[in-house]
């Protein structure tokens, strides 16, 4: 039986994907999509394997192909999809703490021109919206979610993930109902960010890739702001998902995050409010997978 694509980014957003996925494209042994986030298994499905593998994967030879869809964590019909095409794939999950992930997923929608609303606002209407993860597991859910995304690159917002993205305990028990729990492997944004050649290797080991001296273990965590994405989208439009694209926008990044081009404050109140809400997700997802998630209670 077939199996395509070798391995999985699977997200979540703004946890680090992006960084991640630019260190493993060094690697020698794989061939990694273009561009990171083909959107094939949320949006494009309909095209096919043998189109999904021919556009996005050229000359692939003997290497791992792998992409980086950052939705496909949290949108509820992808687990199914990706085991139906990829049954013996290798999973990756990058994970944040989940109310620094929440702001920083509002912010890039701000500077994308997406949103409108601040921080707080947004906060009440994700809580106030019917829950979108059962809307999206209904017969068109598929459609619900091409809507979304053709609507959020016109500048509306169907659809606010904010919340919902970062409910990762839900969104890893969709995979492990096809996957092995040795297949999937849970990673943290803030290791990456503190020692990226240390979970670059833990990723290589688990692609069962040989380890390699990485030429550019910078800091590739993605800026966010007006300047940020309007550098990102002059690059897609001219499809340039290169390594050397990928290397000019991270550099470009960190610059502007020394610079200034930064989020507001996050109000104290919103804080407390998105701690308790997480808190017994957070705790499910601790007794899952044996890990100690205290730094996420504040």
């Amino acid at each position: 039986m077939e199996s395509f694509p070798d391995f999985l980014l699977v997200g979540a957003p703004k946890a680090g994907t992006t960084a991640l996925a630019y260190y493993l494209a060094q690697h020698s042994g794989v061939c990694f999509s273009r561009p990171k986030e083909p959107e094939f298994f949320t949006v494009h499905y309909e095209k096919g394997l043998g189109r999904y593998r021919c556009d996005h994967f050229p000359h692939p030879g003997s290497r791992l192909c792998g992409e980086a869809t950052t939705d496909l964590l949290h949108v509820p019909f992808a687990a199914e999809r990706v085991a139906a095409c990829a049954p013996r794939a290798r999973l990756i999950a990058l994970l944040r703490h989940p109310v620094e992930r929440c702001f920083s997923h509002w912010w890039m929608s701000v500077c994308l021109g997406q949103e409108t609303l601040s921080f707080d606002e947004a906060v009440e209407v994700c809580f106030g919206q019917p829950a979108w993860q059962e809307r999206l597991d209904a017969q068109d859910g598929p459609q619900q979610w091409q809507a979304h995304v053709a609507g959020s690159l016109e500048g509306r917002m169907e659809i606010r993930p904010y919340l919902e993205a970062a409910r990762y305990v839900d969104h890893l028990e969709r995979y492990l109902q096809y996957y092995g729990r040795d297949r999937i492997l849970v990673l943290f944004s803030h290791d990456l960010a503190r020692d990226p050649g240390a979970q670059v290797r833990r990723a290589c080991t688990f692609l069962e890739l040989p380890l390699v001296s990485h030429t550019d273990l910078g800091s590739h965590l993605v800026a966010n702001g007006p300047l940020a994405n309007r550098l990102k989208s002059f690059l897609q439009r001219r499809g340039h998902h290169s390594l050397a694209a990928s290397r000019l926008f991270g550099r470009f990044s960190a610059a502007l995050k020394l610079v200034g081009d930064r989020p507001p404050a996050m109000g104290g109140a919103v804080r407390e409010r998105l701690l308790e809400y997480y808190r017994p997700l957070n705790r499910d997802l601790e007794r899952r997978l044996n890990l100690d998630l205290s730094a996420w209670s504040y």
